[in-house]
Formats: C-alpha cells, sequence, structure tokens
C-alpha cells in the first residue's frame, strides 16, 4: 500500500510539478502583498486581486483569486487581517479535534459528521481560496457549521 501511494504522489508530480500554476499564483500574491505599504497593510480589494495579479505580480493570464486562503486574504485585505484568519482558523481546528475527542455514543454519530465536513471545507480550501468567497457555498456553509460548533462547546451537554 505505501509503495503505491509512492508511486502514484511520484507520478502526480509529473504531471503537476507546480501544483497545475498555483506556485506562480502564489508567487505573483506574494509579489501583490509586498509590493507596497498599503497592499500589505490594507490588501487590493477582493475586486482588485485578479488585476493586480497581472500587473503587479506578472502573470500573464487573469485568475480568480490566488488559489489559497491565506493568501487570498492577504492580498485581498492586508496581513493584519490574514492573521486574524490564521489564529481563527487554528481555533476552529482546535475546537473541532477537541469535540472529536469528547463525543460519545448518539452525539458521535451527528456530530462526527459536522466536524467533518468542517475540517474538510478548510483542507480543501488551503489550495483554493473558496472559503471567504462570498458567492460560493461552501463559504456559507463552513461559517454557519463554525458558528454551530462555537455553540455546541459552549454548551454543558458535553
Amino acid at each position: 500500500y505505501h509503495q503505491a501511494l509512492q508511486r502514484a504522489l511520484l507520478a502526480a508530480r509529473e504531471i503537476t510539478p507546480d501544483l497545475n500554476g498555483r506556485t506562480d499564483i502564489w508567487r505573483a500574491a506574494l509579489k501583490v502583498i509586498f509590493s507596497s505599504p498599503k497592499t500589505f497593510f490594507f490588501g487590493v480589494s477582493p475586486v482588485g486581486i485578479t488585476h493586480a495579479l497581472v500587473t503587479i505580480g506578472g502573470l500573464t493570464e487573469e485568475f480568480y483569486g490566488t488559489h489559497n486562503a491565506f493568501l487570498d486574504v492577504a492580498a485581498e485585505f492586508g496581513v493584519p487581517a490574514m492573521i486574524a484568519f490564521l489564529v481563527f482558523s487554528i481555533k476552529i481546528t482546535i475546537r473541532c479535534l477537541r469535540l472529536l475527542f469528547q463525543l460519545n455514543g448518539k452525539a458521535f454519530k451527528s456530530t462526527f459528521i459536522i466536524l467533518l465536513t468542517v475540517l474538510t471545507i478548510f483542507v480543501l480550501n488551503l489550495t483554493e481560496g473558496y472559503l471567504i468567497a462570498s458567492f460560493c457555498i461552501q463559504s456559507s456553509l463552513f461559517f454557519l457549521l463554525t458558528g454551530w460548533i462555537v455553540a455546541l462547546e459552549n454548551t454543558d451537554s458535553l
């Protein structure tokens, strides 16, 4: 099993050595973020990111966003917002994991799927930018379920 997984990873690396162009986009996003103090602290806005990736970042084609939730926040809203988002993400991940280990019986069965959904959406958005996109159902679902997790953790039923 381990050797088959290794072969699959090596084959994937040969097909997509730069993560389907994401590393170029991430490099361009870093150029945008560090291009001036204004963009470092306040970003270029969600509306301006596509244009900034081409004009400042040097990309030859337009992409919507940076294909990374943390770089999206930093490029669109500034590094201080990205730090706040990082802290939020770490706290939610810790809460999810803590709840997974505290639950048992019927509560575990019903809650496990929701906790797993939140963690899955979060992990998938490390290489996509839909987590903060207002038009995406993943974003709405993530924040709705995150609120539910916070409420569940704050109850005395555990």
